[in-house]
């Protein structure tokens, strides 16, 4: 309890106050706030295909408005936002795709699985999912590469669970066959 007050103390002083100034030449809330509408103005320029993926930057400068001269916006600071501008509808549609399969396999892992330890797995797998779908909608963390691989290899590790293996449907690496006696068990007598 003491180390979380600390945390929040901490994040309250330094990490929510970025977003909380007032000034246009930092990052934070008020800006935010003036470039998402500017970015939906860009989508609607280019709904269905977008602007191209990763040009955000480039073609931000269409419709950035006076109040934001002297920035570079690189990002629109919300993922979903940044993806319906270069992708359009059709990579909105592609990232709906793949949350929905893998959604569907999360569940359907987390309803099949006997062992506690594959049930915690998949639970934690869900758990860091829903913390970066959280995440990228106020800001743009999957663009650091450590985020973008912990988060794809979290992703593939949970994709490539075998449901066949945690509920029995074939069998693990068995430890001994319960027929075969132990090396050091005498002739005649089962082992341990």
């Amino acid at each position: 309890a003491a180390a979380a007050a600390v945390g929040a103390l901490l994040v309250a002083r330094r990490g929510l106050a970025r977003f909380l100034t007032l000034s246009l030449f930092e990052d934070n809330l008020q800006a935010r706030l003036q470039v998402a509408p500017k970015a939906a103005e860009l989508w609607r320029r280019f709904p269905w295909t977008g602007t191209g993926l990763g040009s955000f930057q480039d073609a931000f400068g269409l419709v950035q408005p006076p109040e934001l001269t002297g920035m570079t916006w690189d990002r629109a600071h919300n993922d979903y936002l940044e993806l319906l501008v270069t992708g359009g509808l059709m990579g909105v549609a592609l990232l709906l795709v793949a949350a929905a399969a893998l959604a569907t396999r999360l569940v359907r892992l987390a309803g099949t699985v006997k062992r506690t330890e594959d049930r915690a797995a998949v639970l934690a797998a869900a758990g860091a999912i829903a913390a970066v779908v959280f995440h990228e909608a106020f800001d743009f963390g999957l663009s650091l590469p450590a985020n973008a691989f912990t988060a794809a290899a979290l992703v593939g590790a949970v994709a490539g669970l075998q449901v066949g293996d945690a509920v029995g449907g074939r069998p693990r690496a068995a430890s001994r066959d319960a027929a075969t006696p132990a090396p050091d068990a005498a002739p005649g007598r089962p082992g341990p």
